[in-house]
C-alpha cells in the first residue's frame, strides 16, 4: 500500500501472474513466470470501510 497523506489518496500495488491457471500452471514456460503489476486507488465508504474498484482507471504521479 502506498500512501499520499499531502493528497489524501492511497493505493494498492499487487502483483498477480496471469499465466498460472489450469492444467499448465506447474509447467515451467514464459506464460507461467510472468507476473503482472497491479494499481487501484483506495476509498473510503461512507461506512469506513476500505474499498477500490479494480477497474477504474488510476493516475499515480511519481516523483515531485
Amino acid at each position: 500500500m502506498v500512501v499520499n497523506e499531502s493528497a489524501d489518496r492511497a493505493w494498492a500495488i499487487y502483483f498477480t501472474h496471469p499465466g498460472r491457471h489450469g492444467a499448465d500452471a506447474e509447467k515451467d514456460t514464459t506464460e507461467q513466470r510472468s507476473s503482472s503489476i497491479q494499481v487501484a486507488e483506495l476509498t473510503l465508504g461512507d461506512d469506513g470501510w476500505l474499498g477500490c474498484d479494480r477497474n477504474a482507471d488510476v493516475r499515480v504521479l511519481l516523483g515531485e
